[in-house]
């Protein structure tokens, strides 16, 4: 419903929505940080942490739509890593919260003894590295392959 509300939003209020695309784009930035720490640290066991986790989701991803509608593909700074996640991003959703949450983090000692911002930081690398790994070394291999038999 939010990206039914953004399209509805710029479709009768596009000045304002071309105008605001730069503040709107580092408020989303700042939930999706705010979400991935919350993510991180909170036992969401609890249904209503979990719906609301959802929330911030597609409230960040609203507000960063009027910028990134606008965005085209160059050699700008911002490029290279946002293709790098929109390429990894499915394997990122398979490994962050059961393979590196749940499995790698609890068994190594060093991170465990350390607090807030730094084992937040841990655990996104471990995404980052195994997400790339992951899709170098299967997801390609298994795209190219499927497009052999069409």
């Amino acid at each position: 419903m939010f990206g039914v509300f953004a399209s509805f939003f710029k479709f009768y209020y596009f000045s304002i929505w071309k105008k605001s695309k730069l503040p709107l784009f580092i408020i989303g930035l700042a939930l999706f940080l705010i979400n991935s720490f919350l993510f991180y640290y909170l036992d969401f066991s609890n249904i209503i942490l979990s719906v609301f986790q959802f929330t911030i989701v597609a409230i960040g991803t609203s507000c960063m739509l009027p910028f990134l509608s606008e965005w085209k593909n160059s050699d700008s700074f911002l490029s290279k890593p946002i293709i790098l996640v929109s390429l990894i991003s499915y394997s990122m959703y398979l490994v962050n919260y059961s393979l590196v949450r749940e499995t790698i983090i609890p068994n190594i000692p060093i991170i465990q003894n350390l607090n807030g911002i730094f084992s937040f930081i841990f655990f996104l690398f471990f995404v980052f590295i195994i997400s790339i790994l992951l899709y170098k070394y299967l997801e390609v291999p298994t795209t190219k392959l499927r497009d052999r038999f069409n």
